[in-house]
């Protein structure tokens, strides 16, 4: 059997994309997703169903308590109707007589003469008792979840006695092993092949990807003679590091590229062979830049924010993509000529700080009226709206590491830094702050060209090809006398092109974004 299982179409598995439409909305779920989004659905309909159950009942208790005291009173009752010139008037009289509702006095009325018999009333007191019951019962019901989740269970039962059928196959220890097994022997598993490459890295490596997008394991001696981690001034240095991590921790890399796509970085391969990012990409990313890479914490409160050019912000749960498979995914539908700015992670009761190439900051509390969480195909709101001729640069998210601070560079080389804590909060809408002065905004050169927090090293790109690392504690706060940091000595034409916040070990991964 199991050369069959192994070699033959007799156990096989296959891919499924599962969408559904979860609160009105199309939603791609996993089958944990799927069956947990099933299971509230019919605890909702069973609430709905006791809710409207409970009501009908106490309507129906209400005329029944109403019957019973006309039946006690008969006598009364007969006469008022015979003293009453239309049924107005004999209404009007038994609800102020006998202290009837309005919906009481209109079944009095109308009770048949058949009524009046002693089996009549018998079954009356009984219907009585049994809607008490069911009145309670039902409260019991919507007032114990136990309860609830009880009779749910007992009515999945019976469905599956219903309309189950019996199973055709046998559910047996280690078949998915054996698939495995067998899906290897044909076409070796994506997943398998990172384990062995894992498994095959020396324990006290590093993990290394620099802005030029070239990823290697290196060695802590081989890291140390590079000086990546090192400041230095602009030269033909290396390209800076935007991560160093120790490979001991197995980080999963999320890449985001500028038309709004997400995928996991393959990077265990590159061990084996070292290269340039897109290598360790899935297919279909083929020309699309990566804008941002994000260490992928196991924290399910935490989201990621998308920032694009045309001055929307959203946040995506980061359970979309906790389960990310190995193919790449789509979690922003973009407009014709809109791109993805910034990818960021957000933490509640964190902060969000949105800055354009004027210089302008607007920082926003995380939360839902500034930004709101939305599914994997939406927009966002305008969170911040751009004047004639201004662009967004990006944006920084922060946990309140007062560590951290604000790095806003201009072409020419200016370089401000900004206290977080000290950037007044704004709406979504607001016009916020100016970060830095610039000499002349009408100067293309004169504009803010990149943004970054950091509170270790921070690599500098210029137009040259130019590079060099420098140490965010090492420069001045940006104030009234002193508006900028002038270190960085560019040659004559030259322009700062990129900033490169380093994301280690020593960093909180948290609040990083590349």
């Amino acid at each position: 059997i199991k050369d069959l299982q192994r070699k033959t179409s007799l156990q096989n598995n296959f891919g499924a994309i599962i969408l559904a439409l979860v609160n009105g909305q199309p939603k791609q779920l996993s089958l944990k997703q799927l069956l947990q989004t099933f299971l509230d659905y019919r605890e909702n309909t069973l609430i709905r169903r006791t809710k409207f159950a409970l009501k009908k009942t106490i309507n129906r208790l209400e005329i029944i308590e109403g019957l019973i005291k006309a039946l006690k009173h008969l006598q009364k009752v007969i006469d008022l109707i015979q003293q009453a010139k239309d049924s107005a008037e004999a209404k009007a009289k038994l609800i102020v007589n006998l202290d009837l509702t309005e919906n009481q006095s209109d079944a009095v009325l109308s009770m048949p003469l058949r009524r009046l018999t002693g089996l009549e009333q018998t079954n009356i007191q009984n219907e009585l008792e049994e809607l008490k019951d069911k009145k309670n019962e039902l409260e019991i019901l919507l007032n114990d979840r136990n309860k609830l989740l009880d009779t749910l269970i007992m009515e999945l039962k019976q469905l599956k006695k219903r309309y189950g059928n019996p199973r055709k196959t046998r559910l047996i220890e280690g078949g998915d092993e054996l698939l495995a097994e067998k899906t290897a022997s044909q076409r070796p598993n994506v997943e398998l092949q990172r384990k062995q490459a894992l498994e095959a890295l020396p324990s006290d490596g590093k993990l290394v990807i620099q802005s030029d997008n070239q990823v290697k394991i290196v060695s802590p001696q081989v890291l140390g003679r590079l000086h990546l981690d090192q400041g230095c001034e602009l030269g033909d240095e290396l390209a800076p590091a935007k991560l160093i991590l120790p490979i001991t921790n197995k980080p999963r890399l999320l890449a985001l590229t500028k038309s709004g796509r997400v995928a996991l970085v393959k990077w265990e391969f590159a061990g084996q062979q070292p290269g340039l990012l897109e290598r360790f990409l899935p297919s279909g990313l083929e020309g699309d830049e990566v804008i941002s890479l994000l260490p992928l914490p196991n924290n399910s409160e935490l989201s990621l924010g998308l920032l694009t050019s045309d001055g929307r912000f959203k946040r995506l749960s980061i359970a979309e993509i906790l389960d990310l498979s190995g193919r790449a995914s789509t979690i922003l539908k973009l407009k014709e000529g809109v791109v993805l700015k910034s990818a960021v992670l957000c933490y509640p009761k964190g902060c969000v700080i949105i800055v354009s190439d004027m210089g302008r900051v607007l920082k926003l509390e995380v939360n839902s009226n500034n930004m709101p969480l939305m599914g994997k195909l939406a927009q966002g709101p305008i969170t911040m709206k751009l004047l004639p001729e201004e662009k967004l640069i990006g944006a920084v998210s922060n946990l309140g590491d007062e560590r951290k601070c604000l790095l806003i560079a201009t072409r020419n080389g200016m370089i401000g830094k900004l206290s977080i804590n000290a950037i007044r909060l704004c709406h979504r809408g607001f016009l916020g702050s100016i970060g830095i002065c610039l000499k002349d905004s009408k100067l293309e050169a004169d504009r803010v060209i990149d943004v970054c927090d950091a509170d270790d090293l921070v690599g500098i790109i210029t137009t040259e090809g130019r590079h060099g690392r420098i140490k965010a504690n090492e420069l001045n706060t940006t104030t009234e006398d002193n508006p900028y940091n002038n270190l960085i000595n560019l040659q004559k034409n030259e322009k700062i092109e990129k900033l490169i916040p380093l994301i280690s070990e020593k960093s909180k991964l948290e609040n990083s974004n590349v």
